[in-house]
């Protein structure tokens, strides 16, 4: 238990900071249970060519998909490279796509 007399020399402001810390741990455990609820894998992005007719005329277009048939914006892929991290949260369906350099947050 933490005691800050110094700006609380009565009992009650320790009681108060002890709550206080007890009601903040209680939040990070709850947080990182939810952290570890959630499925993560790392996955690479696939390029695709794709061919579309307008007019006659032959359009040909590329586009990067992930897992899940996710669309990859093809400046992400140029920005951070074709390796991401793919998160699920199958209960609230929440997806999470990180690029592989920016785990650690």
């Amino acid at each position: 238990m933490l005691y800050l007399d110094v700006f609380y020399p009565s009992h009650i402001g320790r009681v108060f900071i002890h709550k206080l810390f007890q009601r903040i741990w209680e939040k990070f455990k709850t947080y990182i249970e939810e952290k570890e609820l959630m499925k993560e894998r790392e996955v690479e992005a696939r390029k695709l060519t794709g061919k579309k007719v307008v007019k006659g005329r032959v359009y040909q277009y590329e586009y990067y998909t992930l897992p899940l048939n996710l669309y990859v914006p093809k400046s992400m892929v140029e920005k951070f490279g074709t390796r991401f991290y793919l998160q699920v949260d199958e209960d609230s369906g929440i997806i999470i796509i990180r690029p592989k350099g920016e785990k650690a947050q």
